[in-house]
């Protein structure tokens, strides 16, 4: 703002403006834009007079917070999974891409899974059940994974699971162990 206002009193701009915030005296920011021009000068360039507005814009700036939020939200939507928040088959294509291009003389392991008679948990227990359970495994693979590995929810009870910068097939043995290990625990019914 004063860079502004300084090349605008030194005559290097036409007029200026402004976004600020300042705290309000009732104890919440307000957001001003101001506007400004010198409508006269001296003889040395020096301002003599200025015309400028001063106007609060905190509901314009609500609102583009609120729409800047709105936005992301519907980025996260677009490529996650709603229910579980994983990834969904929109970036599955990408994400396997790069995983290859990536892979610098290692293996890329790429593994599907499914839920044995899923169908028999949301005719038993309803839908509402089958689909914390659905959230549960997807937390559960999450917390074993590395931030380079890549979880996809293709639909129902199928996951995909894209692991880049594996030096050896018993590193994928491992991990394997380790999922079955983490789906062989009890899950709670809510």
């Amino acid at each position: 703002m004063y860079e502004q206002l300084t090349a605008h009193f030194q005559g290097d701009t036409p007029y200026y403006q402004s976004e600020y915030r300042v705290l309000h005296q009732d104890g919440n920011y307000r957001w001003i834009l101001d506007r400004g021009k010198v409508i006269s000068r001296a003889a040395d360039g020096q301002p003599l007079r200025m015309v400028g507005t001063h106007t609060d814009i905190t509901k314009r700036k609500r609102l583009e917070e609120e729409l800047h939020a709105a936005h992301l939200k519907m980025e996260q939507l677009a490529i996650h999974d709603s229910l579980t928040g994983v990834y969904n088959r929109v970036l599955l294509g990408d994400k396997l891409t790069q995983a290859i291009t990536e892979r610098n003389n290692s293996l890329v392991a790429v593994m599907i899974m499914d839920m044995d008679k899923f169908k028999d948990i949301n005719d038993d227990y309803g839908h509402h059940e089958g689909d914390h359970l659905l959230i549960e495994v997807a937390a559960r693979i999450k917390k074993l994974l590395r931030q380079t590995d890549t979880l996809v929810r293709l639909g129902g009870d199928e996951f995909l699971l894209i692991v880049p910068q594996i030096e050896s097939l018993t590193q994928v043995e491992f991990l394997v162990a380790r999922l079955l290990d983490a789906a062989r625990q009890p899950f709670r019914a809510y």
